[in-house]
């Protein structure tokens, strides 16, 4: 979530560039920015503190890769990257050829096998619960997932 999304104070295409610095922090750290177990305070930390790499992060151009996620996670819309174009002229993103990838002449340095699961048999030979996904009067029931609800008067 962004901090104009926190706010409630609307929001427009320069979300899309705060969230693709969040992906990339994500996909680098193997942890959303501003982590924490407690989502209260990991709420605090999304409108307060500035996203930075942890310290344990290695990498060769650690200093340009948190430049680049920082410009695109800055707090202020208007501080932000405007555009993806901004963001593709990155001195990190620099030699990525564009273009190539575009136009498909850049093979994926990895092809899952679309006939396989990648899904951890842990999780898929989990037993079902039918009781638990039964739909109740027209909707799903979540009497035991939440403890608000919102009945509608219309």
């Amino acid at each position: 979530m962004s901090p104009e999304m926190l706010a409630c104070v609307g929001h427009d295409k320069r979300l899309d560039i705060y969230c693709l610095g969040a992906l990339l922090f994500e996909m680098l750290t193997g942890l959303p920015p501003f982590y924490d177990r407690d989502v209260n305070l990991m709420y605090e930390r999304i409108m307060a503190d500035r996203v930075s790499l942890p310290d344990d992060y290695q990498h060769n151009n650690r200093d340009l890769i948190n430049d680049l996620i920082q410009k695109m996670m800055t707090k202020e819309p208007a501080q932000r990257y405007q555009t993806l174009a901004e963001v593709k002229l990155h001195p990190w993103l620099k030699n990525v050829p564009w273009q190539d990838i575009l136009n498909k002449r850049i093979s994926p340095p990895i092809k899952p096998n679309c006939r396989e699961s990648h899904i951890d048999p842990e999780y898929t030979e989990l037993p079902l619960d039918f009781e638990e996904s039964k739909v109740i009067k027209g909707r799903q029931s979540t009497d035991r997932r939440f403890s608000y609800y919102y009945e509608s008067t219309l």
